[in-house]
């Protein structure tokens, strides 16, 4: 009887493990439909495919208003040429910083230079080798791997592939590096794609949370940078134009009213006590004035001990929220 039993719950374990991909093992009935005649899988609410039936109408985002049960694919009802469009720009919107008036912009020509070149000057050379065995960075390339920036894939930008490739990158270029160009030439920050990149398989994916992002780092380092270089010695070593000069000496002016936090882990942010701090070294106005003199007497912060860190969130998780993110 003992044998008749454990037999019986082999089989039983087997049909369950052996069964339809669309059939959960929650609930489970033995008296389920079968697969689809063509032998695909079956698709529910939560597989948004372009082309699929529009809604009736649009999304009210009214209080009580029903989330579908694989959120909302389509909330404007878009008609499928646009939905396609409004995609591909939305993917567009974290890779590029949208801040054009930013005021901490590095120049990128200089520092790329210093970073990959060897310089024949022999003073410039010194100071190449002594960054290189300080920071271990050999190259640009480097410093945006130290990042945690992803690369773009080779077929970026393609009709077919769901991540596209802003003007003026090519494929292999990090996602999360930002270039922007004014009357002073062009410089680069880091975008939201540095902490909402992460991998797949192999592969990057817009929206999935960066395993290991060091943006605050980033901040930390470049705040360093611009508090042991000041504006002449910075165009000495790089070469920097006058309007890359001028982008550097406003960046680093900027820089003091800002303070960024090392994260507990590897893996957190601290995007909380980044503003709070930087807060801090402002006026406590409306329009929080840079007060020359406020970066040497900051304000005391508690986050500037206690830990605040979060975890950057999965950006498709809206999907299922009302206006309010709730």
């Amino acid at each position: 009887m003992k044998t008749h039993l454990s037999l019986f719950i082999i089989i039983a374990a087997f049909a369950v493990g052996c069964s339809p991909v669309g059939h959960p093992l929650p609930g489970i009935s033995w008296n389920s439909p079968a697969p689809p005649a063509d032998g695909g899988l079956e698709t529910g609410p939560a597989d948004p495919v372009v082309g699929a039936p529009e809604p009736i109408a649009p999304v009210t985002w009214e209080r009580g208003e029903p989330i579908p049960p694989g959120g909302r694919a389509n909330p404007y009802a878009l008609k499928p040429d646009a939905l396609r469009e409004t995609i591909r720009r939305g993917r567009l919107h974290p890779l590029v910083y949208p801040v054009e008036i930013t005021g901490a912009l590095i120049p990128l020509r200089p520092v790329e230079n210093f970073l990959s070149d060897r310089s024949s000057n022999p003073l410039r050379a010194i100071f190449q080798s002594f960054s290189r065995s300080f920071t271990k960075l050999r190259s640009f390339d480097d410093a945006m791997d130290s990042v945690g920036l992803h690369r773009f894939p080779a077929d970026a930008g393609h009709a077919d592939s769901d991540i596209p490739l802003p003007h003026g990158y090519r494929a292999g270029d990090p996602m999360g590096l930002s270039k922007i160009t004014n009357e002073n030439g062009t410089g680069f920050t880091i975008s939201c794609a540095a902490c909402h990149t992460g991998q797949l398989f192999g592969r990057p994916v817009i929206g999935l949370t960066n395993r290991f992002p060091r943006a605050n780092e980033f901040f930390i380092k470049g705040k360093l940078l611009t508090e042991i270089a000041p504006t002449p010695f910075f165009r000495l070593m790089t070469g920097a134009t006058s309007g890359e000069a001028k982008m550097y000496r406003r960046t680093r002016y900027n820089l003091r009213h800002v303070e960024s936090k090392k994260p507990e882990v590897l893996g957190l942010d601290t995007s909380l006590a980044h503003v709070a701090l930087s807060l801090a070294r402002r006026d406590r106005d409306e329009f929080a004035t840079k007060d020359p003199n406020k970066p040497y007497h900051p304000d005391d912060e508690r986050l500037r001990s206690f830990p605040a860190d979060s975890k950057p969130a999965v950006w498709w998780n809206v999907k299922y929220k009302n206006r309010y993110l709730s």
